[in-house]
């Protein structure tokens, strides 16, 4: 199963190439997934918005705030 959380794709690109191992597991505390590049879709959705939530001033939200909606048990 691959993993199900969501990210920027070129931001995941980045952490991956930073890694400089083939064995990148997923950035979500507690995910023991491992990201493969190749895999890795677009969410134009996601760039729409990130994109509002800059325009109203939120993108300096607390870095204790986390939504996780993934649910690991699902196949």
């Amino acid at each position: 199963m691959d993993c199900k959380h969501i990210y920027e794709k070129e931001v995941v690109v980045q952490y991956i190439k930073s890694k400089k191992s083939t064995n990148v597991q997923c950035p979500a505390a507690g995910c023991p997934k491992i990201l493969d590049r190749r895999k890795l879709l677009c969410d134009p959705l996601l760039l729409i918005e990130i994109d509002e939530l800059r325009s109203q001033g939120l993108q300096a939200a607390p870095s204790t705030v986390i939504e996780d909606f993934t649910e690991l048990g699902e196949d």
